[in-house]
């Protein structure tokens, strides 16, 4: 006895294949990081669904995540004073640039803009659980230009 697939499920198991096959695995570059965020090696990059703002993760095998919010409807994120240990500020070019430490050790990067035009506020955070956490996301997040 011969076996043979009929037009119909010929069909569906083609669309399960085609289901499967993610942009990763079919062989698409991977979506750039916002801002042309300069990764680190070992971490990756992968933007997440959002409402009304761009949001993404960079992490890396070990477990360090940093997370973003970009866009006007994002909010500052620096600005809540809830839990801060401390909240430290430079304006660089045209740009508020706020870094803030919670007692619960996230780790807040706030761009936001001075002059209006670029699609800001953006903000990358991160719960830091040593120096090299610290390290690697000021590295990445502070190589972010605001469009």
């Amino acid at each position: 006895m011969t076996f043979r697939l009929s037009s119909i499920a010929l069909f569906l198991v083609s669309a399960l294949y085609l289901v499967g096959q993610t942009p990763a695995n079919r062989g698409a570059a991977p979506e750039e990081a916002p801002g042309g965020i300069v990764l680190l090696p070992g971490y990756q990059h992968e933007r997440l669904q959002g409402i009304d703002s761009r949001v993404g993760r960079i992490s890396n095998s070990r477990g360090f995540e940093i997370r973003y919010d970009i866009g006007t409807m994002a909010g500052n994120y620096a600005q809540n004073p809830q839990g801060r240990v401390w909240l430290k500020e430079q304006v660089v070019g045209a740009n508020r640039v706020q870094i803030k430490m919670a007692d619960n050790r996230m780790m807040t990067v706030t761009f936001s803009a001075i002059t209006p035009g670029a699609v800001l506020p953006a903000n990358f955070y991160a719960t830091v659980k040593n120096d090299e956490d610290v390290v690697e996301m000021l590295l990445m997040a502070l190589s972010y230009k605001p469009s």
